[in-house]
């Protein structure tokens, strides 16, 4: 872990910091080790100074670590509903624009 801390400002503890974790790692309740090791070696300390956003839908091991040490976190649901949304009104224009139109 010290090496790639090393390079960070020397502020950073006190910085609000984003822990995303991209890997499918977790989805199905198995552990994820590297994020688990991140949310307790840097998140953890900050408090609510830290955030953790788990890619994975559902609450995996790593977001319940989060959680029970009082970080900020967020599963990938709710990025899940909003690209079904913008999903959604993509294909809703399209097919308004190739939809017969009404005449009076």
């Amino acid at each position: 872990l010290a090496p790639m801390l090393s390079g960070m400002p020397s502020d950073w503890s006190t910085s609000p910091v984003l822990l995303v974790s991209a890997l499918p790692i977790g989805q199905h309740g198995e552990s994820n080790p590297c994020a688990e090791m991140l949310i307790e070696t840097v998140l953890a300390p900050l408090g609510q100074g830290g955030h953790y956003f788990d890619l994975t839908y559902g609450s995996g091991k790593a977001v319940e670590l989060a959680k029970a040490k009082g970080i900020r976190h967020q599963d990938g649901r709710v990025m899940l509903e909003a690209q079904a949304h913008k999903s959604f009104q993509l294909w809703k224009t399209e097919l308004e624009r190739f939809s017969p139109s009404e005449t009076p």
